[in-house]
């Protein structure tokens, strides 16, 4: 009867395991699908900085509205946790500068910027002096 018993909370123990691992698979699968969602609706854009609003942590920029065929200005919301490449610092990006941003549409139709990487100048690109 010892044995048994030993032998039933043995397979006691592997089955409340296994299913704790079942619902780790399940939270996964739950996080994955919700990752993929917003990389579906994830939108991208490039533009020419035309003004940066500190105080309203917005970022307007010209664009190419390819429907119109018009340079547009577009203002984009910075999310909180924005992420950034080639600048430390959303604030510090120059009027005039090229960018490439990723973000979000809201409820409210307001586009939320939650990327934008700054396109260096390379001395080809550089204006020169007198010309």
């Amino acid at each position: 009867m010892n044995k048994c018993w030993v032998f039933m909370s043995i397979v006691g123990f592997i089955f409340s395991c296994s299913n704790l691992c079942l619902s780790q698979e399940d939270i996964l699968g739950d996080i994955l699908q919700e990752q993929e969602e917003k990389s579906e609706s994830m939108k991208y854009a490039y533009g020419r900085v035309a003004a940066i609003d500190k105080t309203a942590n917005k970022i307007t920029t010209k664009e190419r509205d390819w429907d119109s065929d018009r340079e547009v200005n577009v203002t984009y919301l910075i999310h909180p946790e924005i992420e950034l490449e080639n600048i430390a610092s959303w604030e510090e990006i120059p009027v005039g500068s090229e960018v490439d941003i990723a973000y979000l549409v809201d409820e409210k139709g307001q586009r939320i910027a939650s990327f934008i990487k700054l396109y260096e100048e390379t001395e080809e690109e550089m204006p020169v002096e007198g010309y």
